[in-house]
């Protein structure tokens, strides 16, 4: 009795009440009649609005491609210096002044590594200019052609010296030198100094050269402001000009990416007479149809909007109304009408079919992730690996006491993070930490054979990741880089990223100086992306970080392989959100987006 008085009044509201969709729809109608100049302005509002929206969109994904290009460009020849310094030996003769041990004249020496630094200079778009510096034997070895840069270059590596911290990776500054901005990066190994350096002006002459006839014009800034072009390629006049004057212009439109290792912002300047110069005929154009819709359409309009979206909003208030009152069992039937309302009325029934099941579905999805994750860990805790580290343990001899503690503490903190593994998420500390400690015990079996290098921004610290997901991808390094009389080096890097949809990550890379990943497993690895079904050569570790990944974070997190053509090895980046632990629901925080 109750119900059915719930139903009248819910009938008698939509039918009294002037606030509902379809009373506003006519009075919408029969107040259509509006002065032509302000329909005439929306209109053309709406279409300057869309043609701007179009042209920042475009902006700003050719500007990206601009500058990730310039600068993986220069990470490309970073990345080749470095490991010509670490592992060619004309550089290292250089680095020690012992050619003699080396086997090779200083004059071959000389003309090797300058070899090795034309190719860097000869492979590369954006880079001027190369420069190893050799501190024992006093040697500047250079590439490359910057006016003057020579007499200049002593005191620039001076100052990074004072300025910068000798870790792993460049430091990039800017520098001008008669006039002429430079980016210059620097980079230390043992008792050498290196670097590339990059013309401001002549990358943004590099940036200009295809697009000067449509109007823009691209510059290069720091994050002080700067402004760096040059005006050969630059169609606007920048004298006593600055950034901000261009960015609140009426004139301009102004558009801006930038990135923060480099301290460099790519930006972009348009005309805005070029966007809107043929936009006068679809005004008149415009007022035309205004006039038209005005006098004609009107009576068609209320017409056609009764039965169109009229009749079929009251069926679908109706079948909400009755959903309210408690019975989900409601469902719409399908009729002959517009494609959008059946479109709505599909959806609704669809959506009361999920409503039922939605229980068994969460329940069957958390049975899934918990399957994953105990599959995850059942592969860690490898006999291999803990009989190899006993055996190492064993062999030591009576006195080789301080080696055995050292293993025994080493085993110790492996097991203790491998207790930790239970939980969904541990700290990057922790887990880089636990990495290390790996290297340690790995180490120890297989002594002067590999180096590593582990390290990560320190305001990543507390930040969560799953627990034992490097460990997967650090062994399979050492097991198929690793072999007799062939050393390798290692690298662990994490650092912050932005990812496709410009939030905040964390990237992991690990890189290794080995043989590199083959094309089989390549192609095994893309088959187990598409099909999810294991494969036959790819070890379970690497299928199930991939697929423990995609239950965690689904399309928000990703790990990819590579070779460089430039240096042997295998490249592996590992790209998750970056969340803490107070931003943690209950360990859902990715399941529920």
């Amino acid at each position: 009795m109750e119900n059915k008085k719930q139903s009248k009044k819910c009938k008698s509201r939509g039918i009294l009440n002037r606030n509902t969709v379809s009373h506003k729809l006519v009075l919408a109608v029969i107040t259509f009649i509006l002065p032509i100049n302000i329909l005439t302005l929306l209109l053309g509002q709406s279409i300057i609005g869309s043609s701007q929206r179009q042209m920042e969109t475009e902006a700003f994904g050719s500007m990206q491609i601009m500058l990730d290009d310039m600068l993986s460009d220069l990470r490309r020849a970073d990345s080749k210096l470095l490991y010509d310094v670490l592992d060619d030996t004309n550089f290292k003769a250089f680095e020690t002044a012992s050619f003699d041990a080396y086997g090779i004249s200083e004059a071959n020496a000389f003309n090797s590594v300058r070899d090795e630094l034309d190719e860097i200079v000869s492979n590369s778009s954006y880079v001027d200019y190369v420069y190893f510096h050799a501190e024992v034997s006093n040697y500047l070895i250079s590439a490359g052609y910057v006016p003057q840069i020579r007499e200049e270059l002593e005191s620039i590596i001076q100052s990074f010296q004072e300025n910068t911290d000798k870790g792993y990776g460049a430091s990039w500054k800017v520098f001008e030198i008669n006039g002429s901005p430079l980016l210059i990066s620097y980079m230390h190994w043992k008792d050498s100094d290196f670097g590339l350096i990059m013309r401001l002006d002549y990358a943004v002459a590099h940036l200009n050269k295809n697009v000067a006839e449509d109007g823009r014009t691209y510059v290069l800034s720091n994050y002080d402001g700067e402004i760096y072009y040059t005006q050969s390629t630059s169609q606007i006049d920048f004298t006593n000009k600055n950034l901000s004057d261009y960015e609140n212009s009426k004139t301009y439109n102004y558009y801006q990416t930038s990135d923060e290792e480099y301290d460099l912002s790519l930006i972009e300047i348009v005309p805005k007479a070029h966007l809107f110069a043929r936009l006068s005929w679809a005004m008149i154009l415009l007022e035309v149809l205004a006039v038209v819709l005005t006098v004609i359409a009107i009576p068609l309009m209320l017409l056609s909007v009764r039965k169109i979206v009229i009749h079929p909003m009251n069926r679908l208030t109706k079948a909400m109304d009755s959903i309210e009152l408690g019975d989900i069992s409601t469902r719409l039937e399908i009729m002959n009408e517009p494609e959008e309302f059946k479109k709505i009325d599909r959806s609704f029934n669809r959506m009361m079919d999920e409503v039922e099941e939605l229980k068994i579905d969460v329940y069957e999805k958390e049975l899934e992730k918990r399957h994953v994750r105990m599959e995850y860990l059942s592969q860690q805790v490898q006999p291999h690996f803990i009989l190899n580290a006993l055996n190492i343990l064993y062999s030591y001899e009576p006195e080789e006491y301080e080696l055995s503690q050292k293993m025994i503490m080493c085993i110790s903190k492996y097991f203790r993070h491998i207790v930790y593994a239970n939980d969904m998420f541990v700290t990057l500390k922790s887990e880089m930490d636990h990495i290390i400690n790996y290297f340690e015990i790995q180490r120890a079996r297989y002594p002067e054979l590999f180096y590593s290098y582990v390290e990560y921004e320190d305001d990543l610290k507390e930040a969560m990741v799953p627990p034992l997901l490097i460990q997967t991808f650090a062994e399979n390094s050492i097991k198929n880089s690793l072999k007799i009389g062939n050393r390798i080096t290692i690298f662990v890097i994490g650092e912050h990223y932005t990812n496709k949809e410009g939030k905040p990550a964390i990237r992991i890379r690990l890189a290794d100086t080995g043989s590199g990943i083959s094309d089989e497993i390549l192609e095994e690895i893309e088959e187990f992306r598409r099909t999810g079904k294991p494969q036959k050569h790819l070890g379970v570790g690497i299928q199930n970080s991939i697929e423990r990944m995609k239950v965690i974070y689904r399309d928000q997190a990703y790990v990819q392989f590579s070779r460089d053509e430039h240096y042997p090895g295998t490249n592996i980046e590992i790209v998750v959100p970056l969340h803490f632990k107070e931003e943690e629901e209950d360990n859902e925080t990715f399941d529920n987006r």
